[in-house]
């Protein structure tokens, strides 16, 4: 019971924003803002940020805030991003991406840490500071992350007796560690299912890529027993069957519980799957995925970058406040399958989000929520602050590294290079793109 009722928590607090009846009232009292303006550019949801920007404005009348979105037009948007950052013309305020978190923009950003920090409403204790030390990036923090997200592996209950048991022992998972638990129970079933090698080995990555000192260290026996252990455990003809919020729940059971795999990725945040089902639980052994220093992988899902030229830095910092203030911004959890990194914004919402969810999964789908709601929410709550205090690392991959990563591990998972090769080619091709980033 444990364990399903924890795992579904990262699900509900995690989730994104819907309108409660809570108004923003007027909030007069506000001098040190009073005539200032925010300019903002958005990628992606710039309907959230529009309505947040008219809460923010009707509760602080004398500040203006734009908002210019590029409708996830991402090329575009980059395009746009760069030359305006390199002429002075950006907006203060914008979408994060990781195709200009590197050497040669990095300077034409501003370092949230110190704005924060001169904040004296600012606390560590209020933030997931290990994912905020994660996302530095030659020491300062240049993109904010409003919400992040961390894969885990789960386990089918009915696949083989023990094995939930023996995750206990298990803090994280890697590919090491997959393989490891294959030998111990002595099966020959995939351990996992839902992703392409190259994707698997992405999870690992930094242990062997070092953007931010533009370093690469691929062709070593550690990554190549690395990709010839992950090629054993995953069953790469799989179809890709991610427990995603758009897969129909039969269909996913149906596949995970035909006894083909013994561990299943889960996306981000779909605990559902973790509830109760007729007194017993579907899916088990939720634990985070490791790279091969032991350091949970983290994600950012939304995240804020500011220009360095910004007139007025306070501001964005006090708007970021705003978006994760419930009381301030009449604005509850909803859709959003992602967590907050600023933990009041869990704690507050939790109780009031979740019921709601258990509702939905009681009345549609006639699972049995055992137990007082209050206790189990309690219970979602303390095992997600287990976050704080976990070592991470974040995944930060531009996106033509990507593709040779992909390009190169197919070659390699249908048999047309070796091992060696694989990490050679790695090697060469991605110290010229690290050698080019400048």
């Amino acid at each position: 019971m444990k364990t399903a009722l924890k795992c579904i928590g990262v699900l509900l607090i995690a989730l994104g924003l819907v309108s409660c009846a809570q108004k923003s009232e007027p909030d007069y009292d506000n001098p040190g803002f009073y005539d200032q303006t925010l300019t903002i550019t958005a990628v992606r949801d710039h309907h959230r940020l529009q309505e947040f920007a008219r809460r923010y404005m009707l509760r602080y009348p004398g500040v203006y805030i734009e908002v210019t979105s590029f409708n996830y037009d991402f090329p575009r948007y980059i395009e746009q991003l760069f030359i305006g950052l390199m002429s002075g013309t950006a907006d203060d305020f914008f979408d994060a991406d990781i195709d200009y978190m590197n050497p040669a923009t990095i300077r034409l950003l501003a370092d949230w840490l110190p704005i924060m920090r001169a904040d004296p409403d600012f606390s560590e204790d209020d933030y997931f500071m290990s994912v905020l030390n994660a996302m530095t990036f030659q020491g300062g923090l240049y993109e904010f992350p409003f919400l992040f997200q961390a894969p885990h592996l789960i386990v089918a209950n009915s696949t083989i007796p023990g094995l939930t048991q023996m995750l206990a022992d298990y803090a994280t998972l890697s590919v090491t560690d997959l393989k490891s638990i294959r030998e111990a129970v002595e099966s020959d079933l995939y351990l996992h299912a839902s992703f392409a090698l190259h994707s698997a080995v992405t999870f690992y990555i930094n242990s062997f890529l070092d953007i931010e000192n533009r370093t690469a260290d691929f062709n070593n026996p550690r990554f190549i027993n690395l990709i010839s252990n992950a090629v054993e455990v995953i069953d790469t003809n799989s179809r890709y069957i991610q427990l995603g919020n758009n897969w129909h729940f039969d269909f996913a059971t149906e596949e995970i519980l035909s006894g083909r795999y013994l561990f299943q990725e889960v996306n981000w945040s779909i605990f559902q799957y973790f509830l109760p089902y007729e007194n017993e639980f579907i899916f088990e052994g939720i634990t985070p995925v490791a790279d091969a220093d032991g350091r949970v992988l983290i994600g950012q899902h939304r995240s804020y970058a500011l220009n360095a030229a910004a007139s007025y830095k306070d501001l964005a910092w006090d708007f970021i406040k705003f978006m994760q203030d419930t009381e301030r911004n009449g604005l509850v959890l909803g859709d959003e399958l992602f967590m907050p990194v600023y933990r009041p914004f869990m704690r507050s919402q939790m109780h009031r989000a979740m019921p709601e969810w258990l509702s939905h999964y009681a009345r549609q789908l006639g699972w049995r929520i055992e137990g007082d709601e209050a206790d189990i929410i309690d219970g979602f709550i303390a095992q997600i602050e287990e976050l704080h205090d976990m070592p991470m690392t974040y995944l930060r991959l531009p996106y033509v590294i990507h593709d040779i990563l992909r390009e190169t591990l197919q070659l390699f998972t249908d048999g047309l290079i070796s091992a060696e090769e694989a990490a050679i080619d790695l090697q060469n091709k991605i110290t010229l793109v690290l050698w080019e980033m400048g």
